[in-house]
């Protein structure tokens, strides 16, 4: 387990692969006014990219989106949970 600015630090260093980092969480969503607790990931900006994922529809993170201090947050939903919630 690293702390994110060691990763920072690895992925700005690294020169032969690519480093991704991922933490797993547990969350609520609200909606309308109805909260759920969920289960998600915090990930590093190039983890889709470097997974080979692609949506199916909107956009994946980005690698800038954890590059800017205090940027705007990102959220990637399932197509299960996009269905079922939305």
């Amino acid at each position: 387990s690293w702390s994110y600015p060691n990763y920072r630090d690895f992925r700005d260093r690294a020169t032969t692969l690519d480093v991704v980092a991922q933490d797993d969480l547990a969350m609520s969503v609200a909606v309308d006014g109805q909260a759920e607790r969920t289960y998600g990931a915090l990930v590093s900006g190039n983890y889709f990219r470097v997974m080979g994922v692609q949506p199916l529809a909107g956009r994946l993170l980005a690698e800038d989106d954890d590059r800017t201090p205090g940027g705007h947050p990102v959220a990637v939903i399932s197509y299960a949970y996009w269905q079922r919630r939305f």
